[in-house]
């Protein structure tokens, strides 16, 4: 799926951007992260928030998808090659779509 994310300039434009990335951080050291990561997403943003493992089993959701959906691949590497953990998928306002990149790395921290 594409991706139309506004700059992230525009993002951190929104009122309330500092105390979002607080909220992840918080949200990704708690016991149930990824949970806890898609519920403050669907909530904040009031879209819908998933993660899903690489084999494709829903490991947390939330929210409404009253949006189009953006899923972004969860992976880590390096020059070496990429490994394959998951993916996150966004259903947000317009105004919240260059949330996509950051959600992304939170989601990997969880």
């Amino acid at each position: 799926m594409g991706d139309t994310s506004p700059p992230l300039p525009d993002l951190l434009a929104l009122p309330g951007i500092a105390a979002l990335l607080v909220s992840l951080r918080e949200a990704v050291g708690g016991p149930q992260p990824e949970r806890e990561l898609v519920t403050r997403l669907a909530r904040l943003t009031g879209g819908r928030a998933e993660i899903r493992a690489s084999w494709g089993d829903v490991v947390a959701a939330a929210g409404e998808a009253a949006w189009p959906e953006v899923t972004r691949r969860l992976s880590y590497g390096d020059a070496s090659g990429e490994r394959h953990v998951g993916s996150l998928t966004l259903a947000v306002p317009p105004e919240w779509a260059g949330l996509g990149p950051v959600a992304a790395e939170y989601a990997l921290l969880a």
